[in-house]
């Protein structure tokens, strides 16, 4: 656990802030976002806080104060004052701002010791390989909902359980199925991070942790869990995805024709699905980790490389996604035995690749300011929340991310490696090879199951991760 500094540049901040009683100035228009929003009309030039120790922070430390500004006014004040403004000097706004600046120094700390190239090309591929493993082998023994549930018992974690119970007098094969998320295991894994990241004096106010906690619980897990895990949505930000690199590539006029919900083409379009769908919270999360990593690619020495060779790992990877192929078996074999030889270039050329090019300031700044105009695409403000799609709205945005991914293929990749695909009532045309493909590839995503599982794991192994004393050892 990183220790506090004594000099904290937040207490230097704090200190002109909470004495401004000299004569009314009033804030320039021309001053930052996050000024006009956290100080009052009467503030006077301040120094701002100085959040990174990376030498990034003179670029991304005003992002991440916007970023924390636009929350706080979007969230918090309107809570907090309610009908009757309680805040009108705004201490309470730029009190909570000392506690997550603290927070995120914090956390910045351990972000930056960790393995990152170990978590890149190791655990995530041995992650998703047998994420698809265990969904393959669960639809070869079972059909449908009871899939569903053999996959639950193949990935079985004491958080997660389904709603429908697999029982003769509760449950029928055509059930509704869904996972959930147990609360009590969510307020214990938050309430040990907030031990670990704020400061002693919050740590101890019961209360404030207790609040904390609700809504970490409740607004950020519960989106992820009850909302992005829904295949309809991660269909459709795929989908945005991939037909805005098309139209890119074929440098089409920016409007989406595609977008059903009048959303603008390119970033921006798929920006504001994010904010209406909730998924930027998870912009938010990535933009902490990137900001972390940025601080990685000036240290003198990084993290060790593993010792295993890293193309094992996505060997297996493309082994578990792509379909059993006896050609395709026969390439990996083939190319297992050079990428073996030359492992040691190989995997330095790859460890270098993540520290020196997804950590950097660029990429930092980039997905930082990506999750604010996705969190508030209107003017600073949330976009407001749309309804789920119905079923037919749901089978469309299936239908887009599958065409768009098989637009993506190669043309001859079905034909020439995976002449066993299934077939299908689609027509003869040069897209239904590659359509089947794809629906092959997408297949975990189908379910709501799978995806609770899958981001439940990514979140056990990044917390294990950044808080290694939190892992319990195994028994022998």
């Amino acid at each position: 656990m990183p220790t506090r500094r004594t000099a904290s540049p937040i207490r230097s901040w704090e200190t002109p802030l909470s004495s401004l009683s000299g004569p009314s100035h009033a804030t320039p228009s021309s001053a930052p976002l996050h000024q006009r929003i956290l100080l009052p009309s009467s503030a006077t030039a301040t120094k701002l806080p100085r959040i990174l120790h990376s030498s990034a922070h003179s670029t991304l430390d005003p992002l991440l104060l916007d970023l924390i500004a636009l929350a706080l006014r979007a969230y918090v004040t309107p809570w907090y004052n309610g009908s009757i403004s309680r805040d009108p000097d705004k201490d309470f706004l730029r009190a909570v701002t000392t506690v997550l600046v603290h927070s995120v120094q914090a956390l910045e700390v351990r972000l930056a010791a960790l393995d990152w190239v170990q978590l890149v090309t190791r655990d995530v591929p041995d992650l998703l390989t047998a994420h698809y493993g265990d969904w393959d082998i669960a639809h070869e023994r079972a059909e449908g909902k009871a899939a569903e549930r053999l996959f639950d018992h193949l990935q079985s974690h004491l958080a997660v359980s389904l709603s429908a119970p697999c029982t003769e007098s509760t449950s029928t094969p055509t059930s509704p199925i869904a996972a959930s998320v147990d609360k009590v295991y969510l307020r214990t894994l938050v309430d040990q991070l907030l031990k670990l990241l704020l400061p002693p004096e919050d740590l101890h106010a019961e209360t404030e942790r207790a609040i904390v906690r609700e809504i970490l619980v409740g607004v950020v897990f519960g989106t992820i869990y009850n909302r992005v895990a829904q295949p309809w949505f991660l269909h459709g930000l795929i989908a945005k995805q991939l037909e805005a690199h098309e139209l890119q590539r074929h440098k089409t006029p920016a409007t989406d024709s595609l977008a059903q919900d009048g959303a603008p083409a390119g970033p921006a379009g798929i920006a504001g699905m994010i904010s209406n769908a909730g998924n930027y919270l998870v912009s938010a999360v990535a933009a902490v980790f990137s900001f972390a990593l940025s601080g990685t690619s000036t240290s003198p020495a990084g993290p060790p490389i593993p010792k295993s060779p890293i193309h094992e790992s996505f060997l297996a990877l493309v082994r578990a996604v792509l379909p059993r192929s006896a050609l395709l078996d026969q390439i990996l074999r083939t190319v297992s035995l050079p990428l073996f030889l030359l492992s040691t270039p190989l995997d330095a050329l790859v460890s270098s690749f993540v520290r020196t090019r997804l950590a950097t300031e660029s990429t930092a700044r980039v997905v930082l300011d990506g999750a604010i105009r996705g969190m508030f695409p209107n003017e600073g403000w949330p976009a407001p929340k749309e309804e789920d799609p119905d079923d037919e709205g749901r089978e469309d945005l299936k239908r887009r991310c599958e065409e768009a991914l098989a637009r993506a293929l190669p043309e001859s990749l079905p034909g020439l490696l995976f002449p066993s695909l299934p077939t299908s009532s689609e027509p003869s045309d040069s897209l239904a090879p590659r359509l089947r493909l794809a629906r092959h590839l997408l297949r975990p995503l189908a379910s709501h199951t799978a995806n609770v599982h899958l981001f439940v794991s990514l979140i056990d192994l990044v917390v294990g991760k950044v808080f290694p004393e939190l892992v319990v050892a195994p028994v022998d």
